[in-house]
């Protein structure tokens, strides 16, 4: 799916290595947060996005011009 998705783009391959790579890592995160608080992978992976989303809109009230 990753590299469908990449083609559109021009596939590159280095590109989809990375994407994936980073997926990767970002479940290894949420597993770990989910067993170390004792929580579903489900509820600690919404806890990562939610913190996610914060922490884009912080950035977007940064550089948007008023």
């Amino acid at each position: 799916m990753i590299q469908v998705i990449d083609e559109i783009q021009g596939y590159n391959p280095e590109r989809v290595k990375m994407k994936t790579e980073r997926i990767h890592g970002r479940l290894l995160y949420i597993f770990e947060m989910a067993k170390k608080e004792g929580i579903l992978p489900l509820e600690a992976a919404n806890r990562y996005a939610e913190s996610r989303i914060r922490e884009i809109q912080k950035l977007k009230r940064l550089y948007v011009l008023k």
